[in-house]
């Protein structure tokens, strides 16, 4: 807080959530537009997977409806750190949901995690940049996050032909990489925001001890 935007987007805060936030965008906008071919491959059965891209369907608005009322309780009550590695968490369980071929059952449980993960991911991230960077440049920061997260989409037709022309249409390959990535990119931001956080309360204890001595 305090510092100017350019000094704020320089900082590992600002280049960790945008990696980490590029890369989350890529897989949700993934995950929705080819819902419905990765799981033609993972189920072998074209029925059960438009079954199942029905209820993504009806689920997704109604996921985002559902969550709304939990998500502000969990911010407002809830560390920035252990916010982040719910994300983190969740996100890798969505991505090892979307490598089990053969099972419907594991498909609706990733489709319910997907859809109830996209609004509180969207919301965490406008909350990470309030509370680390302040109101003052939330505009320029949040929506260079977002900018840089919105150009790095175009990685999804990249994604695309790997996934029909390289793999084959098998959905696997990508998912495993991308949920690597979430691991190593959302473990770094988990690991030194609460480096960070540990830091800044070593330091307001200290301050604080100091006036209950009446040295400050």
């Amino acid at each position: 807080h305090g510092a100017s935007a350019l000094q704020q987007i320089r900082s590992p805060l600002f280049i960790l959530i945008a990696l980490f936030t590029a890369l989350q965008m890529l897989r949700i906008n993934y995950f929705v537009a080819t819902i419905r071919t990765q799981y033609d491959s993972l189920l072998s059965s074209p029925e059960r997977s438009r079954r199942l891209n029905e209820f993504f369907d009806l689920a997704l608005p109604v996921g985002g409806l559902l969550a709304i009322p939990f998500i502000g309780g969990i911010l407002d009550n809830t560390s920035t750190p252990t916010v982040l590695a719910v994300l983190v968490s969740v996100s890798t369980t969505i991505g090892i949901l979307g490598c089990i071929p053969g099972s419907i059952a594991i498909g609706y449980l990733n489709v319910a995690l997907f859809v109830l993960y996209r609004p509180f991911y969207y919301t965490a991230v406008s909350d990470y940049v309030a509370k680390v960077f302040g109101f003052q440049t939330f505009g320029k920061v949040y929506g260079l996050v977002i900018a840089l997260a919105g150009m790095c989409n175009f990685a999804q037709a990249g994604l695309d032909a790997l996934t029909f022309k390289l793999f084959d249409r098998d959905p696997i390959p990508v998912n495993v990489a991308l949920t690597v990535l979430v691991v190593v990119v959302g473990g770094c931001l988990v690991t030194y925001v609460s480096t960070k956080a540990r830091a800044l309360a070593r330091s307001a204890g200290k301050i604080e001890e100091r006036r209950s001595y009446g040295t400050v």
